[in-house]
C-alpha cells in the first residue's frame, strides 16, 4: 500500500491498522501517518510518523532522516505542540517509538 500523495513511499505494515490514517498532504516534504484518539481512561493519543524516502538523496528533511516519531498532548495541537520522540533511519525503532508512546498513559 502506498500514500496518496506520496505514491513512491510504500506505508510501512505497522501504520495501516486502526486508527493510523494517511494524513500526507501534497506541500509536505514527505508522506505521514497519524493515529488520533483516546484510551479508555480519557487520555490523548496522538502519534504521528513521517515517512520519507528510503533513497537518502531524495529526502527533504533535515537532518535527512527517513522516520520521525513525534506525540502531542491534545486533540487539537499546534504545530509547535508536537514533540519528536525519535528521528532516524532505523524502521524498528521507530515502530518501537511510537508504539511506547501508544502505550503510554498520555502521549
Amino acid at each position: 500500500m502506498k500514500y496518496n500523495e506520496f505514491p513512491e513511499i510504500e506505508i510501512p505494515e505497522w501504520l495501516t491498522g486502526p486508527k493510523w490514517e494517511d494524513a500526507s498532504w501534497h506541500n509536505d516534504a514527505c508522506a505521514l501517518s497519524t493515529y488520533r484518539g483516546t484510551d479508555a481512561d480519557g487520555n490523548t493519543k496522538l502519534v504521528r510518523v513521517w515517512v520519507d524516502y528510503e533513497r537518502p538523496e531524495l529526502r527533504e528533511s533535515v537532518p535527512p532522516f527517513r522516520f520521525f516519531v513525534q506525540t502531542a498532548g491534545r486533540l487539537n495541537p499546534f504545530d509547535d505542540d508536537w514533540k519528536t520522540i525519535y528521528a532516524g533511519d532505523d524502521e524498528a525503532q521507530a515502530r518501537a517509538a511510537a508504539q511506547r508512546a501508544l502505550a503510554e498513559g498520555k502521549s
